[in-house]
């Protein structure tokens, strides 16, 4: 009984409890009540980055999906980057909803109901959690299959012309909603201590595994490619088209891997406490700002995505090319047409027809 609660070391799971559950909305304050537009809330620098980043999110989307309409052809890299994007959309709304009540609980409760609200919240977490282990899953086949084409290209491309690679993206779609499905569930339905503690054990130590893999894949295939440098292929042109398919990924799997640095430190911090007791209180002391940084990625999750997408991935990188092409023709003949100086410098420029030719 001497013993206060802060000074008993705190076991870190509990710490990622709170750390999934930091994006829970709660209906309890209101700063800008009766202050109107004048509320310095409003225009704070956080309301207006998040805002900012809401817009971005969308418009990149919006921006891959035409581009993949209108100008990138079939291919595996098309159909992952189309289906990671549309779970990635289901994230965002709920996000931007999420972001919208903030706003509005600045002046009042939107949600009369603690059990509307937490409905909510859960949906919010759900959407989130799927997002993670969709793209952490699809990555690493992704990753691991590129691999496999460059190391073995007859197998692998066999595997991408018949099509099976396609119940891949399937499967990934329901493996990461039911496995995000019970510790969603853990938010509303009253769950035993140990079960919870199972769950959330389980759910990181899956991630965590998934993480390292996409780190080892992605060495063996900087190894790979190293390698690859020394040695003399009779197909050269085969080899390099290899290569540059595989420095692709390379650069896309860059900032991937940066995102999965979190739940990595994470998993280290709850493995290093459950065998080392006495390291709890160091463990939690280093969990606050990882779980700061994976709040930070959950809200420009979509947008590295989408960047990395557009610089890496050679279709939407021709794609854009051809755009930025289009456009500028345009505007150059739109102001030729329009400048009567342009049209003179047009028709001087262009040869006219003697006599000698037309005869």
């Amino acid at each position: 009984k001497a013993f206060t609660d802060s000074a008993v070391p705190q076991n870190p799971m509990h710490s990622f409890t709170r750390c999934q559950r930091s994006l829970d909305i709660e209906a309890n304050h209101h700063p800008c009540s009766g202050l109107g537009l004048s509320c310095p809330e409003i225009f704070s620098t956080a309301t207006i980055l998040k805002a900012a980043v809401c817009v971005i999110r969308f418009a990149l989307t919006a921006y891959i999906i035409l581009l993949s309409r209108s100008f990138v052809k079939p291919s595996p890299i098309k159909y992952y980057t189309l289906n990671l994007l549309s779970v990635c959309f289901v994230c965002d709304i709920f996000l931007t909803a999420r972001q919208v009540l903030l706003f509005a609980y600045l002046y009042r409760n939107f949600f009369e109901s603690a059990y509307t609200l937490k409905l909510f919240n859960t949906a919010v977490g759900y959407a989130s959690g799927v997002v993670v282990s969709e793209y952490r899953i699809m990555s690493l086949f992704v990753v691991f299959a590129v691999y496999l084409l460059f190391v073995n290209p007859i197998i692998m491309s066999n595997f991408f012309r018949r099509g099976t690679w396609k119940s891949c993206f399937i499967a990934s779609h329901v493996i990461s909603m039911v496995f995000v499905l019970p510790r969603s569930l853990a938010h509303i339905v009253k769950m035993s201590p140990m079960l919870n503690s199972v769950i959330g054990y389980v759910g990181y130590a899956t991630l965590f595994i998934v993480a390292l893999l996409t780190f080892a894949v992605t060495s063996l295939s900087v190894i790979a490619l190293l390698r690859s440098a020394r040695t003399n292929d009779i197909d050269e042109e085969a080899l390099r088209s290899r290569k540059i398919i595989l420095v692709s990924f390379l650069i896309y799997c860059i900032p991937l891997n940066v995102l999965n640095v979190p739940v990595c430190v994470n998993g280290l911090l709850a493995f290093i406490s459950a065998i080392f007791p006495s390291m709890v209180n160091c463990a939690n002391m280093h969990l606050s700002p990882s779980c700061e940084a994976e709040n930070v990625i959950i809200e420009l999750r979509t947008v590295v995505i989408c960047l990395s997408t557009l610089v890496a991935m050679k279709p939407y990188r021709e794609a854009v090319l051809q755009t930025v092409c289009r456009r500028k023709q345009r505007l150059f003949v739109r102001t030729l047409s329009v400048s009567p100086s342009g049209k003179k410098a047009f028709d001087t420029a262009t040869p006219r027809p003697t006599t000698d030719d037309a005869s």
